[in-house]
């Protein structure tokens, strides 16, 4: 039995994570919660027989039974978050990103190496059985030789999103913003498809600059825009292969398709 903790009882957790786990019970269960807002951290807990709660991640990372955990707080915590839990001698499944820098992600990379722990970092768009198949097929030729992808995800950002129960302000903050949130979705599937990019290039800016929170318990709220709300990345694989990303936060009914 593989016994797993929850760092952060939010929006996702609920809407993924919990969801995700409980159908492979006979050999996966979550033990231990953490929230430093006790209802959340107990909520959580209350969907497994055998788990505690806990509102102090010192307490919860010391639990002797633990095997791995999940770590599903906000973007901006996720450096010194999935740092602790390396040194506490844990598997690591983190939610996007990994840190907040490309040292700080190759320092964790080599630290979870060093420990023989497992490092693994969202979003798990080629795990998928739908691009796993994809890349079967560009591998053995039967698409023909890739020249230009696409790749959008766009939309309103989460102040639009009325069913979301987290902060949707941390999105639109100067660390965080769509390419981070949900732009590495279609940027992983590209360049999982494509290999690795030679080059670069990317143009940015704020395209709408306060917003209005939709979700009713917050309804009316306005949440300044920090972050690059509009981003178009360009990328060479080489041989004259190429591919662009739109991402963004401003952009309300498109129905392009993501890939």
């Amino acid at each position: 039995m593989i016994k797993l903790g929850i760092i952060g009882c939010g929006d996702v957790a609920f809407r993924t994570y919990i969801p995700g786990v409980l159908p492979h019970e006979a050999r996966a269960t979550v033990v231990a919660t953490f929230d430093p807002i006790p209802e959340r951290a107990e909520r959580a807990a209350a969907v497994f027989p055998q788990a505690r709660a806990f509102t102090s991640l010192d307490a919860f990372l010391a639990q002797p039974d633990l095997d791995g955990v999940f770590n599903l707080t906000p973007a901006t915590l996720h450096s010194s978050i999935n740092a602790t839990v390396i040194e506490a001698g844990l598997h690591l499944y983190t939610e996007k990103p990994i840190t907040g820098s490309i040292q700080e992600g190759i320092d964790l990379a080599n630290q979870a190496r060093s420990a023989g722990k497992i490092l693994l970092c969202a979003p798990a768009t080629m795990a998928t059985d739908r691009f796993q198949w994809i890349k079967s097929l560009v591998d053995a030729g039967r698409l023909g030789s890739l020249t230009v992808g696409t790749g959008q995800m766009v939309n309103m950002g989460p102040a639009s999103w009325r069913a979301y129960a987290g902060d949707p302000a941390v999105f639109y903050s100067r660390d965080v913003g769509p390419v981070v949130d949900t732009g590495v979705y279609v940027l992983h599937g590209l360049t999982g498809v494509f290999g690795p990019a030679l080059r670069v290039q990317a143009m940015a800016g704020v395209g709408i600059s306060k917003r209005t929170v939709h979700i009713p318990r917050l309804a009316g709220q306005s949440i300044n825009v920090e972050s690059d709300d509009i981003n178009v990345v360009q990328l060479d694989f080489g041989e004259n292969r190429f591919a662009q990303i739109l991402s963004s936060f401003a952009v309300a009914g498109s129905q392009a398709p993501a890939m």
